[in-house]
């Protein structure tokens, strides 16, 4: 949650090292806790809940390029424990919400973004 770098674990050599997030963060956001929160894997790349970070951080297995994917509007990057966990299907990604008020869904082939609102799912 709070940490600057991304711990690597090696599961074949099982050599430990670490990625910095220096690439990805401002300054604001190096002090913020709970940057991000759950971590699933599509392809090649590994993609985290934005949990106080104001966008999905995006890591690419291969080269361990990151970057960062906007949420969509301003309303939505505001705010603390917006999502927490990931589930994938197809070229889907479906973030929890937390505090958010939808279900956050990003579609890894276009990289587009959109939301479902949680009063829409509920009877």
């Amino acid at each position: 949650h709070d940490a600057e770098q991304i711990l690597v674990i090696n599961s074949k050599t099982e050599q430990i090292r670490t990625i910095s997030l220096d690439a990805v963060l401002d300054t604001p956001a190096k002090k913020s806790r709970r940057k991000w929160n759950g971590i699933i894997r599509c392809g090649t790349q590994l993609y985290c809940a934005p949990y106080t970070a104001s966008s999905i951080l995006m890591i690419d297995g291969e080269t361990e390029r990151l970057r960062t994917i906007s949420v969509g509007s301003e309303e939505e990057e505001k705010g603390e424990r917006k999502w927490a966990g990931i589930a994938n299907y197809d070229s889907k990604l479906f973030f929890c919400p937390a505090n958010a008020s939808s279900v956050m869904v990003f579609n890894t082939k276009n990289e587009s973004v959109y939301h479902i609102p949680l009063s829409s799912l509920i009877l």
